[in-house]
């Protein structure tokens, strides 16, 4: 997404990962960090699916939102675990 819900959170995390595969998304969620002054996020182009392994290995909170037709199977499991 644009880094609606990660922006809000800002002042209460130390890293923050946002996965968005639309092109338009990730230039907003780009403009959206830089002026909220989120240094201390990371962006990652393309499918979830596609990036579960460029993700921390460990988390303490995920916000999902995902498209209507839900999160595929291999996220909901790397959730669960992580």
């Amino acid at each position: 997404g644009v880094g609606t819900f990660a922006i809000a959170l800002a002042e209460r995390v130390a890293h923050a990962w946002l996965v968005e595969s639309h092109v338009g998304a990730l230039e907003n969620a780009r403009d959206n960090l830089r002026i909220n002054s989120c240094e201390h996020f990371h962006i990652l182009a393309g499918d979830i699916r596609h990036q579960l392994k460029a993700l921390p290995s460990s988390v303490d909170i995920a916000i999902v939102d995902p498209p209507r037709a839900g999160c595929h199977e291999s996220v909901i499991k790397w959730l669960a675990h992580h």
